[in-house]
């Protein structure tokens, strides 16, 4: 009774936002009303279904959430609440979106330089730390969950093959839809992205998502990680979590899950080498290769693997238990 309550006061907190947008431009209001209504829709269906009835009923102040908060970052934290009682993100994004395709909540990452790769040569693939300037873009705020990769499954774009014991079971389970979409491979990643809109990261896109501008190990700074930050080896859970878990582990834009729970398919052809000769501005990575590149580790690694900076390799035909992805997003003059 509570969470619904909850998302009652969602609904309306859509509904104000969307008519003050409206106000401001009149011509738009049913665009602003609809796409408002139809990510909380969203939200809701994939809430309603992930939270077994006996979880606890999370504690949700409103007066958390300034006024003036646009409406993405009001929702999501709401929805933070309903996943993590009593917790919530360390950093607020500063501008957000929410796809109209698959509700997927973005977050704007500036433009400008950042540290990349390690001077640490026990890391020989990240070898050297470098800095590299990217032009403005948008992060998905999450990994892509089961509910969402079903949207492009159900359009007839994706296909699935993987919802069978000893597989991915958590697949097509409604008390599973926020969990991270696994056994995919990077075509099927590189699919679902265009679907949507969107693109698979680079690696450095990815990079500075995770670790900002301090040049940090990991998302929530240097400090080795814990079961309260993120899903890894040591939390001795052994499988996946909803992509909303862990708001403490964000990283310094208020992205969730770049340390642990599944490792990410991201857009470059892997090569041990390349960060010797790399580009200094939006590098692409090589033209071709053999493997894929995955970021952040998963709920399989121990805390080396979460480092940030830490670049692993897979076949891109071969999908897994502990690999998913999610996209990004060119950003316009106006952001």
């Amino acid at each position: 009774m509570q969470h619904r309550s909850i998302l009652t006061g969602i609904i309306a907190t859509a509904f104000m936002i969307s008519a003050c947008g409206a106000e401001e431009n009149p011509t738009n209001t049913v665009d602003v009303q609809n796409t408002a209504v139809a990510a909380v829709l969203t939200i809701i269906a994939e809430t309603q279904a992930a939270i077994p009835t006996s979880t606890p009923s999370p504690t949700f102040t409103p007066t958390r959430i300034p006024t003036e908060t646009p409406f993405p970052v009001a929702t999501f934290e709401a929805l933070i609440a309903l996943y993590n009682p009593g917790s919530a993100l360390p950093s607020v994004p500063t501008k957000m979106k929410i796809s109209q395709t698959d509700g997927m909540f973005e977050v704007y990452i500036p433009e400008g330089s950042f540290i990349m790769g390690a001077n640490d040569k026990t890391f020989l693939s990240s070898y050297p730390e470098h800095e590299i300037y990217l032009d403005a873009f948008w992060m998905d705020q999450t990994l892509v969950s089961n509910a969402m990769f079903a949207k492009c499954v159900q359009a007839g774009v994706c296909k699935y093959f993987y919802s069978l014991p000893g597989y991915n079971p958590y697949y097509g389970d409604p008390a599973y839809a926020s969990y991270p979409v696994t056994y995919v491979t990077w075509y099927d990643a590189d699919q679902y992205c265009q679907w949507a809109g969107r693109r698979l990261p680079t690696e450095a896109e990815w990079e500075k998502a995770a670790r900002g501008t301090n040049g940090w190990m990991y998302p929530w700074g240097d400090t080795a990680p814990d079961e309260t930050l993120a899903n890894f080896r040591q939390s001795n859970i052994g499988g996946t979590v909803s992509v909303y878990s862990y708001p403490a582990g964000a990283s310094p834009y208020g992205i969730l899950g770049m340390a642990g729970n599944v490792r990410e398919w991201v857009a470059d052809w892997f090569n041990p080498k390349y960060y010797v000769h790399s580009p200094d501005r939006n590098p692409q990575g090589t033209s071709r290769g053999i493997e894929k590149s995955l970021r952040g580790g998963s709920y399989l690694d121990d805390a080396r693997g979460l480092l940030l900076f830490k670049r692993f390799s897979h076949d891109p035909t071969s999908p897994g238990a502990n690999r998913g992805f999610r996209c990004v997003q060119d950003a316009d003059e106006n952001g």
